[in-house]
């Protein structure tokens, strides 16, 4: 059978020609961006459900206290209070909005499954912004 059978076989009265792959790829693309919108939006709610133990990794990781230094001075580590709560508040932002835009994005994938692959592209932009956003954090 060739591939022009196959896709005869599979035409439908209102979409035309099914090709095998194309949309399994989109579908693909808009599930990454949902379940890290949802892995992000978890993480951000566990940041505000449970600040005080987020907070004291924060500060474990800054102040390097777990480090073996063997006597020599951490001159990178960061003691500062005001900085732990910057960069607590910082992370904590940036996982809500990766989380926002991810499942912006998401959204409008699924909505341009079936669009041309013009529109299908166009819409990608918050995912991609998201996705990158979580990927840095």
């Amino acid at each position: 059978m060739t591939v022009h059978s196959r896709v005869a076989q599979c035409r439908s009265a209102n979409r035309g020609p099914v090709r095998f792959g194309y949309s399994l790829i989109r579908v693909a693309k808009a599930a990454l961006a949902l379940s890290m919108g949802l892995f992000a939006g978890l993480a951000a709610a566990g940041n505000l459900l449970d600040s005080d133990t987020n907070m004291a990794f924060v500060v474990r990781v800054l102040s390097m206290d777990t480090v073996s230094t063997a006597g020599q001075p951490v001159w990178h580590a960061v003691n500062s209070h005001l900085v732990h709560q910057l960069v607590f508040w910082l992370i904590a932002v940036l996982e809500r909005i990766a989380a926002v835009l991810c499942l912006w994005g998401s959204a409008r994938l699924v909505a341009n499954l079936n669009a041309p692959a013009v529109r299908f592209n166009a819409a990608k932009g918050p995912a991609v912004h998201g996705l990158t956003l979580g990927i840095i954090l």
